[in-house]
Parts: structure tokens; sequence; C-alpha cells
């Protein structure tokens, strides 16, 4: 699959994010959801990370890639979250908050769904189209848990480091009510955009994902 292109456009579309919030730190008297560009800059990195996947020979560099990608990949979909933030004025028109908000929810969200789709096309040079598809559905699973930790426990990607110990404890959260509900429902949600996304591609299984050799 085909992606400079793709770079190309999503580096135009942060563009205009990065545009747009400059414009309303100048018009607002606030830095309402000037944290987005944080959250712009957190949502590429698993896509970069994801571009070196294929170019790893050894088991070990790969783990070492693949491991920050996958604690980085819930940044891009954590995004859909905050249109929670919608509610009320900020001395701004909401609709330049919507369109605002929608621009980088779009942009992180195909950042997040064209890296996940590398690796299952990738994975399945190893393990086949149908276990590499079971696969990027557990990531999801995974994704979901992550942005209940942020949204919810305010827990990052990098306090697997920094913080374990909150870590282990947040996983202990999971099994109340409300925590199950919000990761099926956005398991749910992410499952379905990320299938209507790939259905667009034919599936073609490029190079083992790693060498046999050492």
């Amino acid at each position: 699959m085909k992606t400079r292109g793709a770079t190309t456009g999503l580096l135009i579309a942060s563009g205009y994010c990065v545009a747009v919030t400059l414009a309303r730190l100048a018009l607002a008297p606030n830095a309402q959801f000037a944290y987005m560009l944080w959250n712009l800059v957190l949502a590429w990195v698993p896509y970069v990370l994801g571009k070196w996947l294929p170019k790893v020979g050894f088991v070990a560099r790969f783990w070492l890639i693949f491991t920050p990608w996958l604690l980085f990949l819930p940044n891009a979909f954590y995004v859909v979250t905050d249109l929670a933030h919608l509610q009320g004025a900020w001395g701004i028109s909401k609709w330049y908050d919507v369109a605002l908000l929608v621009a980088y929810i779009w942009v992180c969200v195909t950042l997040g769904l064209i890296s996940l789709r590398e690796f299952q096309v990738l994975l399945a040079g190893s393990i086949g189209k149908l276990r590499s598809a079971a696969a990027a559905h557990g990531i999801l699973v995974l994704v979901s848990v992550g942005v209940y930790f942020g949204r919810f426990l305010r827990l990052n990607s990098w306090d697997l480091l920094t913080n374990p110990q909150g870590i282990g404890s947040a996983f202990g959260r999971l099994a109340s009510r409300e925590a199950l509900g919000f990761v099926v429902l956005y398991y749910l949600l992410y499952a379905a955009i990320y299938e209507a996304y790939t259905a667009q591609y034919e599936f073609k299984s490029p190079k083992r994902l790693v060498s046999s050799q050492s």
C-alpha cells in the first residue's frame, strides 16, 4: 500500500490544524484547545514508528520499535473523546471549535488507521490474513483500554516506565461497569471505522514481518 501521498496530505491537514489553532489563540482571550497541538504530535509518533517496522531484520529490533508503537497508538484515537469539551462557549463561535476539533480528529484517527493497517498487512506475511486481522482487532481493544486510561485516569503512554504501579492499579479499574462499557463501546466504534477504512484496499501480504536469520 503506497502512503507517500497520504503522508503529504496528512502533513497539509496537520498544517491546517495548527493554523486554525493559532488563529483561535489570536481571536479568543484564552488558550482553550491549544493542547490539541500536543495531541497532534503524539498521534504522529506511532505513524512514524510504524514506517520503521518493515525495515527491521531482527526480532529484538522489531520489539524495540513495536513496543513504543503500541504504547503511543492510543493517542491517535484518543482525540475522539475531546468532543466532550464542546460544552459551553469560550469567547468564540462554537462552530469554529467544531471545525477545529473535527479537523484534529480526522487527521489523528487517519494516522492511526493507516499505521494499524500497515502493521496488519505486514503481519499477514508471517501469520496470514485471518490471524493478522484478529491481531489488529486485539490491538484496537488495547487502544480502547488506553483511551479509557487517558480520559478517566489521566495516564499517559510513558507511564508504563515512569509510573508502572499506576498502570497496574488502573487495570484493576477495568472490572467496573463504567470502564467495561466504555472499552466495549469505543472498541466497536474504532473497529467499525477501521473496517470501513480497510474495505477499500485489496489485501496483499508483503515480505515476512521479521527475518528468519539473526
